[in-house]
């Protein structure tokens, strides 16, 4: 896709939701809402258990390194 189509592909979504959220009762838009942020989470958790390992093993590192320069 060019960067043209993709541009206005979201500006449409953008603007189908905020009008369908001008529209809807509140609770549901908040609802709506707490369950995307939730979704937003789970590829972060996956990342974020992908890379523990590595991040264990370089946090450890920095801190040997750190401490052997002392």
């Amino acid at each position: 896709m060019t960067q043209a189509l993709v541009s206005m592909t979201q500006t449409l979504i953008d603007t189908i939701v905020v009008f369908v959220g001008t529209v809807r009762p509140l609770a549901l838009v908040w609802t709506v809402a707490d369950i995307f942020n939730g979704l937003m989470a789970v590829p972060n958790l996956i990342g974020l258990l992908l890379l523990s390992g590595i991040a264990a093993t370089e946090t450890r590192r920095y801190f040997l390194d750190r401490d052997a320069s002392r």
